[in-house]
C-alpha cells in the first residue's frame, strides 16, 4: 500500500482533517478529497479508509461503502474497541459475572460496548 498523505490542516477531536468551502465550515477532508477525485458521494455512503488512519486523505486509501459496511470493518480490525484483545473478549463474553458497568469498569471500556460485546453485536468472530 502507498503511504498516506496526511492532511496538516484543522482537525476535529477524532483527528479527522476538517476543510471549510462554499461558507461551510467542518467539512471532513477525506470525504472533500474523495469528491474531488471521484465526483459526488451518493447518499447514505460514507468514505472509509483501507489505512485506518482519520487524518488521511491519500484517494488510493479511500473507498466508498455503507455506515454497516464501515462499522463491520471497525469491529473486525479492532478499531472500534482498540483496548480490548481477543482473550479480553472470550473472557468478558464467556467468564465474567457481574453488571455491564462493573465488567466494563475492570476492562476500561463502556458498559453500553460490554452489552453489545455479550449481546453478539460487535466481535462476533471471537
Amino acid at each position: 500500500m502507498s503511504a498516506c498523505i496526511e492532511w496538516t490542516g484543522s482537525k476535529n477531536n477524532s483527528g479527522y482533517g476538517t476543510v471549510s468551502r462554499g461558507g461551510q465550515s467542518g467539512l471532513m477532508a477525506h470525504r472533500d478529497a474523495y469528491e474531488a477525485a471521484h465526483g459526488y458521494i451518493p447518499d447514505g455512503m460514507v468514505v472509509m479508509h483501507s489505512c485506518d488512519n482519520p487524518p488521511c486523505v491519500n484517494i488510493a486509501h479511500l473507498r466508498l461503502g455503507t455506515r454497516s459496511e464501515n462499522q463491520r470493518d471497525s469491529v473486525m480490525k479492532g478499531r472500534m474497541f482498540r483496548k480490548l484483545t481477543e482473550d479480553q473478549v472470550r473472557s468478558i463474553k464467556y467468564h465474567e459475572t457481574g453488571t455491564n458497568k462493573s465488567v466494563g469498569q475492570r476492562y476500561g471500556v463502556s458498559d453500553v460496548s460490554i452489552s453489545k460485546i455479550r449481546n453478539g453485536k460487535v466481535w462476533r468472530h471471537v
